[in-house]
């Protein structure tokens, strides 16, 4: 992730914080008080009105954005001249003044000078579970001159972390509803990893959103189709897991695939076996997904896959058959299908009469290994269960289906808002003297709008965190039973969590 110009990556607003102004001669903070030498706040989910299916927040993505944002001011910032950079902070002027522009240019050029981010950041570990209105990220400066850069991050702190930590929430809930109906139906668990994949990049707001994104499904599971948030995340980890897989995926059709060979075979009934055929004989090894709704679906099932079994028992892997849209009528039994669940439904009962399985030790089908399916339409929070549910009582296994995760679940589902993440201000030193400050508007949402109170210490353990507030800097400090961990101080970053051991905390941890 490159965030190019780190140092103009905020709210205008923010921008102002960092000016000064001349009071009687002298240079002084344009809006903090006089006098201000430090400034600690913390970011904490206040609420999760709209992610009604947990109390907790996963803690997660925390650590990859520090070492991003550290690597990138380094590199567009540090590393270059300050004459290159000079004439960024023109913008300043063009939105409001010459003399913000001027005032925080030397700010920043300060900084520049000192080479590094004078900042001590700490976080709860990767993957525990936070409660709400307990803080899970703390940032303060280190110097005195740079009181104000707590703050004029707090944008892009939030802009690129609640989304890597609520689809890391999302996907949890995924992982555990999978985990409860293998529990009920399945002889292992092993198949999860991979039973839900991550198709959303598509659909993202652009590449580094798609980024944040994907490397928030990788904390539960290893299928994704996001090739650059496997590259991210293999930097990021790189050394810490060393022969583990971060995320991988199959060779696949698409429709485009399915017209062509359409158009050399033909889009009949004997033109689709063709079709088909080629496409098998062509891929004998491996897992291979191909889409089935390009024309028929249920023609590919009733006709299409019985005409060529021997030749899909015979591959060496497995053929995962992938509907996107199916009609609800089917042609050979003059059946109508009204439901999304009863089309699945339908579907492993095709396979299982044309291709055969076995019988598990808790009494469910589960296909032949040659052959499993894959549904990536419209999956979310509200209908997975309905699946899983529609499909057991009807006898089968849940490792039977593969669903594909696409934008809606992981970009349109997902806000701050979701966990109510906001950055607060909550201790300062003011003229050599430690102050506990606060926010608690007098209002009817005074207990949700309500921050911390001083410098803070977590106890506790993951999933029961509890928070104690209106403590010194010293006194957090030297808390023996404080969560909170050091993932940055002035400039460098501490060794990421292995992303496997994360993993298995949140998987450990699906009770909670």
């Amino acid at each position: 992730m490159d965030l190019l110009k780190p140092h103009i990556s905020t709210d205008f607003y923010k921008v102002a914080h960092a000016m000064n102004v001349n009071m009687e001669g002298q240079s002084v903070a344009g809006l903090h008080p006089v006098g201000i030498s430090r400034m600690y706040l913390g970011l904490t989910p206040r609420g999760n009105s709209y992610f009604p299916y947990d109390d907790k927040m996963v803690v997660f993505g925390y650590e990859f954005f520090v070492h991003s944002l550290n690597n990138t001011w380094k590199k567009n910032f540090f590393d270059k001249p300050w004459s290159e950079l000079e004439e960024d902070f023109d913008v300043f002027g063009m939105m409001s003044s010459e003399t913000i522009q001027e005032s925080v240019a030397a700010k920043f050029k300060a900084m520049h000078e000192l080479g590094y981010l004078p900042l001590n950041v700490k976080s709860l570990p990767e993957g525990t579970l936070a409660p709400m209105r307990v803080p899970v990220f703390t940032i303060e400066n280190t110097h005195p001159d740079f009181y104000w850069l707590p703050g004029y991050l707090e944008t892009t702190t939030l802009a690129n972390t609640f989304v890597t930590s609520t689809v890391a929430s999302t996907a949890r809930q995924f992982l555990k509803i999978a985990h409860e109906f293998a529990e009920l139906a399945a002889d292992s668990t092993d198949y999860i990893n991979f039973q839900f994949h991550d198709f959303s990049q598509r659909g993202q707001h652009g590449d580094e959103a798609a980024v944040l994104s994907g490397i928030g499904h990788l904390a539960s599971f290893k299928g994704s189709d996001s090739i650059s948030a496997v590259y991210a995340a293999s930097q990021h980890w790189k050394g810490t897991d060393k022969g583990q897989m971060i995320g991988g995926s199959v060779v696949a059709t698409e429709h485009s695939i399915m017209e062509s060979l359409g158009g050399a075979f033909g889009t009949d009934a004997q033109g689709q076996i063709d079709a088909w055929e080629s496409l098998i004989d062509r891929n004998q090894d491996s897992i291979l997904s191909v889409v089935t709704d390009t024309y028929d679906h249920w023609e590919i099932f009733d006709v299409v896959l019985p005409a060529l079994k021997d030749k899909i028992l015979a591959r060496n892997g497995k053929l995962v058959l992938r509907p996107d849209s199916i009609s609800e009528y089917r042609e050979s039994n003059g059946e109508h299908i009204t439901s999304v669940e009863m089309q699945l439904v339908r579907i492993l009962e095709s396979l299982y009469a044309t291709f055969g399985g076995t019988i598990n030790s808790k009494g469910y089908k589960v296909l032949d290994p040659h052959v499993g399916v894959l549904h990536g339409e419209g999956v979310t929070l509200e209908n997975i269960e309905s699946y899983f549910t529609a499909m057991t009582d009807a006898g089968f296994s849940p490792e039977n289906l593969v669903f594909g995760v696409g934008a809606y679940v992981y970009s349109v589902k997902v806000s701050r808002d979701d966990f109510a993440q906001a950055i607060k201000a909550s201790a300062a030193i003011i003229d050599g003297k430690e102050v506990a400050i606060f926010k608690k508007p007098k209002s009817k949402k005074e207990s949700f709008k309500r921050s911390p109170k001083g410098v803070v210490s977590i106890h506790g353990e993951s999933g029961e965190y509890t928070m104690v507030e209106e403590l010194t800097f010293d006194q957090a400090e030297n808390d023996p039973e404080n969560k909170l961990r050091l993932i940055m101080q002035d400039g460098v970053v501490m060794n990421p969590a292995p992303l496997t051991d994360i993993r298995e905390l949140i998987k450990s941890e699906l009770h909670k």
